[in-house]
């Protein structure tokens, strides 16, 4: 098995530090960089994001699964839609964490990439995490807040080519109890975008619930690409 980690918004692979050992000794796990962290290139979409992953993906016959938190659960969700439409083996599992799903036609947009550098600031603060006390210092915020701004840019233009995209993969969602911004009936609202949902996961915390509960949530994925898998196999013989 291969597990592919998708970060957060300003985030990078360092969000999830230390997870690999937490897997079985048998799984590659690979954490990813979101694209134009150094060529600071703000013309890259998701579907950009998307194809870079899709791309590095082997053609070996090794099953692979997505775990993406916030920005990095829409991006898995993009990730699967275009391996499959690209005839590419789609993955077994997919894992959306702390993201109220795909929006839609009747869904309120949210654009926080469109607040002023101290708005967007106020509102990550506001989302608690580690890096919380880092983005109250003016400088170091100086330069984070280009990057946070060209993910989020990423994540609140895309939408999808059809009105409810849809994908066949094992979808579950994973959320903290008290995110203000991927509530556990907000999150819910995935199950309408896959033909095989397998309900939502919750966790103490809030946005960034998986901080401290990592080694619970890292169980709980091992759990559902398990499941996946057995169910893939029963699907074969």
């Amino acid at each position: 098995m291969r597990l592919y980690l998708l970060h957060h918004a300003g985030g990078s692979r360092a969000a999830f530090r230390g997870w690999p050992g937490l897997f079985p000794a048998d799984w590659e796990t690979v954490r990813i960089d979101a694209p134009g962290r150094r060529s600071g290139d703000q013309r890259l979409t998701l579907n950009d994001f998307a194809e870079s992953v899709l791309r590095t993906i082997p053609r070996d016959g090794v099953p692979y699964a997505i775990f993406g938190h916030s920005m990095g659960a829409l991006a898995g969700f993009v990730l699967a839609m275009a391996a499959e439409a690209a005839g590419h083996e789609p993955p077994a599992w997919l894992g959306v964490s702390a993201h109220p799903g795909p929006h839609v036609a009747g869904q309120p947009a949210v654009h926080l990439h469109r607040l002023s550098a101290e708005g967007l600031r106020e509102a990550m603060v506001g989302l608690g995490g580690t890096a919380t006390e880092i983005l109250v210092d003016d400088r170091i915020w100086s330069w984070v807040e280009p990057v946070v701004r060209r993910d989020l840019v990423m994540a609140e233009t895309w939408l999808p080519s059809v009105a409810t995209p849809v994908v066949r993969v094992p979808l579950t969602a994973y959320c903290g109890q008290d995110d203000k911004v991927a509530s556990p009936a907000t999150v819910a609202t995935w199950a309408s975008h896959t033909e095989r949902f397998g309900g939502v996961r919750v966790f103490p915390g809030g946005h960034f619930y998986l901080q401290a509960t990592r080694d619970h949530v890292a169980a709980a994925i091992e759990a559902d690409v398990a499941a996946a898998l057995s169910e893939l196999k029963g699907a074969l013989t």
